[in-house]
């Protein structure tokens, strides 16, 4: 009897809860390759699903227990950046891994520029154009936009999303106007390390709290 992916992530959550979508299909291409459906092998097929599932309880363990390890570094520096909506423990832990002590950084747009966030400006005569910096710390690149994903969610940053909106209606392309909202995100970075103090969301006309 043949088994399509559902089926078989209905079993894996039954062992594991966390079990991702993905892990069925990559399992029952093992199994078609080896042709356990068609052969009948059921010790062999239960033996690999068994295999695949201790390996996933074996990483999310040693994941759990470096999480942990890492909450107590984070706060050992004193920068609450998990106050920030958006930054878990992986994402606080690069920023500051990358960022280091933030008072080598005088201003913010310095961290920005060190990000690759702060954008180069080319004139030429009366026109002038903004380009994305591809210099700097990719790491820290990489680790400001999945944040910047998260904060022009309107459910999560009101402010932040009518800013992004605002940049696209001024004819900025996505990617550019997602840059616009990187380089608000510096700012706040910057602040909670300077001054080692929670984010705390501002109120909105409306009275309820945003950035």
């Amino acid at each position: 009897m043949k088994m399509n992916n559902d089926e078989l992530l209905r079993i894996l959550k039954e062992f594991n809860k966390s079990t991702p979508a993905k892990k069925a299909g990559e399992i029952l291409q093992v199994v078609k390759e080896h042709g356990c459906w068609e052969n009948g092998y059921k010790r062999e097929r239960s033996n690999l699903i068994k295999s695949y599932i201790s390996t996933l309880n074996d990483l999310e363990e040693k994941v759990e227990k470096l999480e942990k390890q890492m909450d107590i570094l984070i706060k050992e520096t004193g920068y609450p950046l998990k106050s920030i909506p958006g930054v878990d423990t992986l994402l606080a832990a690069t920023l500051i891994a990358n960022i280091g002590d933030n008072n080598r950084f005088p201003k913010s747009s310095k961290l920005a520029k060190i990000a690759g966030i702060a954008p180069i400006e080319n004139s030429s005569g009366e026109t002038s154009k903004q380009y994305a910096n591809k210099l700097g710390n990719r790491d820290l690149n990489n680790a400001f936009y999945p944040l910047a994903l998260t904060q022009i969610r309107k459910d999560v940053n009101p402010i932040m999303h009518e800013y992004y909106q605002k940049k696209i209606k001024e004819g900025r392309k996505k990617k550019q106007a997602m840059v616009y909202v990187e380089r608000r995100l510096v700012n706040i970075v910057f602040s909670i390390m300077k001054n080692k103090q929670p984010y705390v969301q501002p109120e909105t006309k409306a009275g309820e709290k945003s950035a």
